[in-house]
């Protein structure tokens, strides 16, 4: 058996197998790299002596530019092992032409994937998709953008998020950090809130930090309870933890009052757990946007579609 390894900018595929399975595979990629201009490309043989049969499978992830979802897998004989080849698809272009692209059906969108840009500070900043219907695509900053932020400057949570210190940040500042074509597709959403005695109310925005309820499910809830359900994104803890630039876990802020405090705002701890602050004191952002950031802040967002 051989190992082939194909790696081009931005095109990586490694495939184990028989000789014609490589030669095969080797023809297939060089075809499709042929019709990308300005690709150069690097291929190795590697022969692979007395390699053991896997007890049940082998996957073998592919890289590379495409539309369309594509998975091949060999028919497989006694004593050969599966080949599954799965292709991750990556798109350069903008936002808008994302959106578009997205609407029509052409690049299809689930929970958990994920689009990179550059803000206009020049700070490299990645998104990713926590919530998909047939209206909209919520995305959400995977991690922390701007500064740290206090929730409220004044040490009480009245007025709840809508009248809160850092939704002034996230619609300035924040909002400034976007480029203009993610700005451009980013839609208003009515948004709904409760105070820390539990009554409702709703404000209108472009982006926002999520509800507890959103992240957290009722049993860990400590404000907004009931006001939506747990995203799935969010019932796996290892999508609550956030990183720094340092890769350091960190606390962030969320849009809800504690339920029956006035000077608690509702956050996620380092590691993912739900936690209140106990003053309003500094702490990061993350954002959201129908497209968070603060403790830290995520900032979401919707596309509509």
């Amino acid at each position: 058996m051989s190992k082939l390894k194909i790696k081009t900018r931005g095109i990586s595929m490694e495939v184990v197998g028989k000789d014609d399975l490589i030669q095969r595979e080797r023809e297939a990629f060089l075809e499709y790299a042929e019709n990308h201009k300005g690709i150069q490309i690097g291929v190795t043989a590697i022969p692979v002596e007395r390699l053991r049969p896997f007890p049940e499978h082998m996957n073998c992830k592919c890289s590379c530019d495409s539309e369309e979802p594509a998975t091949e897998s060999e028919d497989k004989q006694e004593g050969s092992i599966d080949y599954i080849r799965t292709v991750k698809r990556h798109h350069k272009m903008n936002w808008q032409e994302l959106a578009e692209k997205i609407k029509k059906g052409i690049i299809p969108v689930e929970v958990g994937a994920t689009v990179s840009c550059e803000l206009t500070d020049g700070t490299p900043a990645e998104f990713v998709v926590t919530d998909v219907t047939d209206q909209y695509v919520r995305f959400e900053t995977r991690n922390f953008i701007g500064g740290e932020v206090e929730w409220n400057e004044q040490d009480t949570n009245k007025g709840g998020y809508p009248d809160s210190d850092i939704r002034g940040y996230i619609d300035s500042t924040i909002w400034g950090l976007l480029p203009e074509d993610l700005q451009a597709v980013i839609s208003d959403v009515d948004r709904e809130w409760k105070d820390k005695d539990g009554n409702c109310g709703t404000y209108t925005t472009k982006l926002f930090l999520p509800a507890a309820s959103e992240v957290f499910d009722e049993d860990s809830c400590y404000g907004d309870k009931g006001l939506y359900k747990q995203l799935d994104y969010y019932k796996d803890a290892r999508n609550r933890i956030r990183v720094d630039e340092d890769g350091d876990t960190r606390v962030w802020w969320l849009a809800s009052v504690r339920s029956g405090y006035s000077t608690n705002a509702c956050c996620v701890a380092a590691m993912g757990m739900p936690a209140a602050g106990m003053r309003l004191i500094r702490f990061v952002c993350r954002s959201a946007s129908r497209f968070p950031k603060s403790h830290n802040q995520t900032i979401s967002g919707f596309m509509p579609l």
